[in-house]
């Protein structure tokens, strides 16, 4: 039996303005292989209404830390109210989205003993008692690791939307 442990559980990413569909798609799988991650589309939706289109996504990326414990990144992208725009850019005139942006992150660290000799109910619960409220180190130096994953990948989102952002305010001016 698998459980989860949320070690950072919904940390958002708010972002209304023009950007790219596909350049921040492009980004989480870029950023997934260069961790070394498996990635699954869980849910890829969209709404079109008259006006405008409306997205979901929702991804889960993974690596295995240990044969028995696995890191699980969950990333949810909500889009509202987007259309297309002509934006020139570097001189070039380009197709861009603009809309309503939310990235939603989970950090999971998922362990399965099924299998394992601490599968036997008396060594399951010592080792729980053990490592939640005696030794906490083992399961604390791989909790660090989901939570510097997830911030690194909020991190590159964020840059990549803000250099929309910054073009966009460069134009007006």
């Amino acid at each position: 039996m698998v459980e989860k442990k949320y070690v950072v559980e919904n940390k958002q990413l708010l972002y209304e303005g023009p950007f790219s569909v596909s350049e921040l798609y492009d980004a989480i799988l870029q950023w997934a292989g260069e961790k070394g991650m498996e990635e699954e589309v869980k849910v890829k939706r969209e709404f079109v209404e008259e006006k405008h289109k409306a997205r979901e996504w929702i991804l889960e990326l993974w690596s295995e830390l240990q044969h028995h414990i696995r890191e699980v990144l969950r990333v949810r992208v909500l889009m509202k109210n987007v259309t297309q725009e002509k934006v020139k850019l570097h001189g070039k005139l380009q197709t861009l989205d603009k809309g309503e942006l939310l990235v939603n992150f989970d950090g999971i660290l998922e362990t399965d003993w099924e299998g394992k000799w601490e599968q036997k109910p008396i060594i399951y619960f010592l080792r729980f008692v053990f490592e939640r409220y005696i030794y906490k180190y083992s399961q604390r130096k791989y909790d660090n690791n989901v939570a510097a994953d997830l911030q690194s990948l909020h991190d590159t989102l964020h840059k990549v939307l803000m250099k929309y952002r910054l073009r966009q305010s460069s134009k007006e001016l």
